[in-house]
């Protein structure tokens, strides 16, 4: 029975069906970063403010 190894016989089609296949956890890793960096800045803006105020008060 002879093997049937299609990643070395077509490695341009192995590798392209990878990367399809890979695609959509790309992508949602992406768009959770990029959430995750605007809730990180939202709160260090929340956060100088704070400060400030508590600086003001202090005065």
């Amino acid at each position: 029975m002879e093997s049937q190894r299609v990643d070395i016989k077509d490695p341009y089609d192995f590798f392209s069906t990878v990367i399809l296949a890979l695609m959509p956890l790309f992508l949602a890793s992406a768009v959770l970063s990029w959430k995750l960096a605007k809730m990180i800045g939202k709160r260090s803006k929340r956060r100088n403010k704070n400060i400030k105020k508590n600086i003001a008060k202090a005065k």
